[in-house]
């Protein structure tokens, strides 16, 4: 399978879920999941959530962070290492304030893991703040939460940039602070 025939997967699974009116939510032996804005489920699909969350430890408290890994390759990484030779851009993603760092002429790379965030509710309920196919990442520097790791990140890595004109580019003004 490759990426776009994997992207059309997930739209797949996410319309027929919105159409058949089933619930964003999970019983992982017992314990309560729900995603918080559909996030995550638009990144990697319902059913490898599952897999990955029935593979989590979910018995921390809090905010927690976990990166599942498993035995075959899951979907593809949509944020690659960067190198001087790439040809970075900076585009306005959608729901965000500002540019986020993406490479133009790289694809997307085979990955065996998803990395949840996850935050425990007084209810005792999880609900599901993101995840992603991949591994952890840093927030991007212009983010409350970013720290210095976080501009090191993102000095070295990038969103790859599938469908995108060059043209678009908006320049990395105030991303860096």
């Amino acid at each position: 399978m490759d990426y776009q025939q994997w992207r059309r997967s997930i739209e797949e699974e996410v319309s027929w879920r919105q159409n058949n009116q089933l619930k964003d939510r999970w019983n992982i032996n017992g314990q309560i999941v729900f995603d918080s804005n559909k996030h995550a489920i638009n990144h990697c699909g319902y059913t490898l959530l599952e897999k990955a969350l029935q593979l989590a430890d979910l018995s921390q408290q809090k905010v927690f962070k976990q990166t599942v890994y498993f035995q075959q390759p899951v979907g593809f990484c949509e944020c690659v290492e960067t190198t001087d030779s790439d040809s970075v851009i900076y585009l306005q993603r959608e729901g965000r304030r500002r540019v986020s760092r993406f490479v133009l002429g790289r694809n997307p790379e085979l990955c065996n893991s998803v990395h949840l965030i996850l935050k425990r509710m007084g209810s005792g309920d999880l609900m599901l703040i993101t995840a992603w196919v991949g591994t952890e990442s840093q927030p991007e520097p212009w983010d409350k939460k970013a720290g210095k790791e976080a501009v090191a990140f993102w000095k070295h890595h990038a969103l790859v940039a599938v469908g995108v004109d060059k043209t678009e580019d908006l320049g990395d003004s105030g991303y860096w602070n």
